[in-house]
């Protein structure tokens, strides 16, 4: 075997390896927002700390959008009766760790008085 063949069989390798992790980390992904959006539908205390949990161990983008999603996340989840006021506050918690604002502010037109 030459040197030239055990470089691409290396390069293969890695590129399957690579290509692997890549869909491992896409599939984990679609399962964490399929259970994102199974706890928004029917939120439960449970729900909430296992959806904490999946968060954990899931690779999240950290866009704006993404993160403006977690938030949307938790406003729904507020306005739920179904999850107690403690979880609320742990999931805040989480999220604020996370340094996801899940605070909104309404910025009011004040006219101009001339």
């Amino acid at each position: 075997m030459t040197i030239l063949e055990i470089i691409l069989g290396i390069a293969f390798l890695v590129a399957v390896i690579g290509l692997s992790y890549y869909m491992i980390t896409i599939n984990r992904f679609k399962r964490f927002l399929h259970f994102e959006a199974d706890a928004k539908a029917h939120p439960s205390d449970d729900k909430i700390k296992e959806y904490m949990r999946l968060y954990e161990k899931t690779y999240i983008p950290n866009q704006p959008h993404i993160r403006e999603t977690r938030a949307a996340f938790y406003r729904a989840i507020k306005e739920s009766d179904q999850v107690s006021y403690e979880v609320k506050k742990e999931l805040r918690s989480f999220f604020e760790a996370k340094e996801i604002t899940v605070l909104t502010t309404l910025k009011k037109d004040i006219p101009d008085e001339d």
